[in-house]
């Protein structure tokens, strides 16, 4: 730990407004528990709520890019849900939207009709998923209108988790908790062009939103090389079609 970070580290102890935006599927289970190790305090934790707006307040995001994360959630309710039945009741009708579907690619191909307009069913299939309707934007929007990039204390990527707690705090971060991708099946992981096309165009207000913290640089190398290659899939596989 260099003198900036153990400055920086000192200074948040001495904060008692920072915090901690938690978007579910995104690492912050382990970057909390990093936290409480190094006796960082937090005035608040944001999960499964939108955060109160605060310019006093100094704001510290985890987060991933909006495919990746979405496919994960996916996954991860499908687990709980499904596969090992330890939340089959917890929201209503979750499980059978999830057997109705079993896989992320049926659900993202069934957002849009081929002729391009909405499927609304699907749509409000997906959005009735725990962590799906709680998205990106859901936490972000209004706070990223509202405040400004000094408000952000820091970012962290899932996809450079480790690194940028170390970069931001100075603190080791385990293995994040919650982790199952090894243990997923292949169809589980498997997008087509369409159901990748379709869930940019769905999700673009959640890039928006990662679009803002990187114009900002907020987003570490590796999560904003994350960011851009979601965003190529939607015109790349355009250009396939022809």
């Amino acid at each position: 730990m260099d003198k900036f970070q153990k400055m920086a580290r000192e200074q948040l102890k001495m904060m008692p407004e920072n915090v901690l935006i938690h978007i579910g599927k995104c690492g912050g289970t382990s970057l909390r528990l990093a936290l409480r190790e190094g006796n960082i305090g937090l005035y608040e934790e944001v999960h499964i709520k939108q955060p109160i707006i605060d310019e006093s307040h100094k704001y510290f995001i985890v987060t991933r890019s909006p495919i990746a994360r979405s496919l994960s959630a996916f996954n991860w309710r499908f687990h709980l849900v499904v596969t090992t039945d330890q939340q089959p009741d917890r929201f209503a009708g979750e499980k059978q939207i999830l057997l109705k579907y079993k896989t992320m690619n049926s659900l993202a191909e069934a957002l849009y009709f081929s002729n391009g307009t909405a499927n609304a069913l699907a749509q409000g299939n997906f959005r009735s998923i725990h962590h799906l309707g709680e998205n990106i934007s859901f936490y972000l929007s209004e706070l990223l209108n509202k405040l400004g990039a000094k408000q952000i204390g820091g970012v962290f990527s899932q996809e450079s988790l480790a690194d940028d707690a170390q970069r931001i705090l100075g603190i080791s971060v385990a293995a994040q908790t919650h982790r199952h991708k090894s243990q997923t099946l292949p169809e589980m992981l498997f997008l087509s062009a369409l159901a990748r096309r379709n869930l940019t165009r769905f999700l673009r207000d959640d890039f928006r939103c990662m679009d803002i913290l990187d114009d900002w640089g907020k987003l570490s190398p590796i999560g904003s090389a994350a960011l851009a290659q979601e965003k190529a899939w939607a015109v790349y596989d355009d250009e396939s079609d022809h």
